[in-house]
């Protein structure tokens, strides 16, 4: 019998999503960087008294806002500028979201596609089963999560409006829709929302 020289084709190790972090060492990475970048722009911008944070405060109120803890060491509605609580807004919400639905949202509006590997790491990372529909579950996240704040800015603008002028009123809308569906916590009235616990629109 004649012998067989065919060899068989050896079987590929499956290589690790990233050469450098771990699928779940990477939503750490990014929360890390997200929190030292905030602290930095917290520290960068003048309060309204034209001050400054120090660098212990602004890194305390980078990593609450990220991870939407709620704590803070001032008042935000007097001891933040417009583009301190800007940059406080958009921690909560990248927080809230979780930095790996954000940065595969980008890549989808920038018309890149999403490769297996990124896929992958989102699926490692949220534990989520069917690849294929990862693509609609970050959409169906990101669409509801902007309906539901856009339906409690405009109902907080209704009750605001009538007691500030309409900038005002705008910002603090957004602001506390955002910062109460991401369940983040702070607010820029000194009270809170105490003088508003008994209105139903607002506790709406």
């Amino acid at each position: 019998m004649a012998k067989d020289f065919r060899r068989e084709t050896p079987r590929t190790k499956n290589k690790p999503l990233s050469p450098l972090l771990s699928p779940w060492q990477i939503p750490v990475a990014g929360f890390l960087g997200l929190i030292f970048l905030g602290a930095f722009l917290l520290c960068a911008f003048p309060t309204p008294g034209g001050g400054h944070l120090s660098f212990i405060d602004a890194l305390f109120m980078s990593t609450s806002a990220t991870c939407v803890t709620g704590l803070s060491l001032i008042d935000i509605g007097t001891q933040l500028s417009g583009w301190g609580q800007l940059v406080l807004l958009a921690e909560i919400q990248l927080g809230g979201l979780g930095i790996m639905i954000i940065s595969t949202v980008l890549l989808m509006m920038l018309g890149r596609g999403l490769s297996l590997r990124s896929r992958m790491r989102v699926q490692d990372t949220y534990t989520y089963g069917p690849t294929a529909q990862l693509h609609r579950v970050i959409k169906a996240v990101v669409l509801s999560t902007l309906v539901f704040e856009t339906l409690g800015a405009l109902l907080l603008f209704i009750r605001f409006s009538s007691q500030m002028n309409f900038q005002a009123a705008a910002v603090s809308s957004l602001f506390h829709a955002i910062s109460a569906f991401c369940n983040a916590g702070f607010g820029l009235f000194a009270d809170s929302f105490i003088s508003y616990q008994a209105d139903p629109l607002v506790n709406l």
